[in-house]
């Protein structure tokens, strides 16, 4: 099963086969065919492509970007920390891309635009910006009717665990680097273009191939 390769670790998962297995048999079941086919998971679908298939009664929905910096701000409270307004505009970015390069599933609903300085949610980004450098103070109002499920959760706390300890400045060096979504669709002095989920999808994959981007 793929996961999020951490730094440096490109064998880093997301799931262990128990895991998994739990999940399936849960009500809303989703599948993972990324590698493995085992005829407890039933029933397998499409075995071998990349994508999650959603079926029996509900599945991944896409959320508010709010959402997910909420989840990211309770996360860095739990450990005792806190999240500037561009650390926690990276992490829900990067989170997005690895929900859509493991799974095919975008985790948010709002639009990513390639400012000069990087991808930027622009919804989250009026949200946050009057705390300017210092820590934003939650939880936002994000007016999501649909709450994460554990698929979603788990990845945004893997994020955290890889990405979480980074500036602000890091995240940002490593969003717009070239050859990333970022790079292939910013244009200088042009603002307000969008950043398709098909470039940030597909920059992920390649990540989570263990290939270099």
């Amino acid at each position: 099963m793929w996961g999020i390769p951490a730094l440096g670790a490109a064998d880093a998962r997301i799931w262990t086969f128990d895991t998994l297995q739990t999940i399936l048999r849960g009500p809303s079941v989703a599948i993972a065919a990324g590698g493995w086919c085992d005829s407890h998971a039933t029933p397998i679908v499409e075995c071998g492509t990349w994508h999650w298939h959603l079926f029996s009664g509900g599945g991944l929905k896409m959320h508010s970007s709010l959402t997910i910096a909420n989840r990211f701000l309770d996360l860095a409270n739990e450990e005792g920390d806190t999240l500037t307004p561009m650390q926690l505009l990276k992490l829900v970015y990067i989170a997005h891309g690895w929900m859509l390069g493991l799974y095919g599933v975008p985790l948010i609903n709002d639009e990513v635009q390639a400012w000069k300085y990087g991808p930027v949610i622009p919804k989250l980004y009026h949200s946050i910006s009057q705390f300017r450098s210092d820590p934003v103070r939650g939880p936002l109002r994000a007016h999501d009717p649909d709450p994460l499920v554990s698929v979603e959760n788990a990845l945004i706390q893997q994020v955290y665990e890889i990405y979480g300890n980074m500036t602000g400045i890091e995240l940002s060096r490593l969003t717009h680097q070239p050859g990333s979504p970022w790079a292939q669709t910013y244009q200088d002095g042009v603002s307000n273009i969008v950043i398709s989920n098909d470039l940030i999808e597909d920059h992920y994959r390649t990540l989570a191939s263990g290939a270099e981007a």
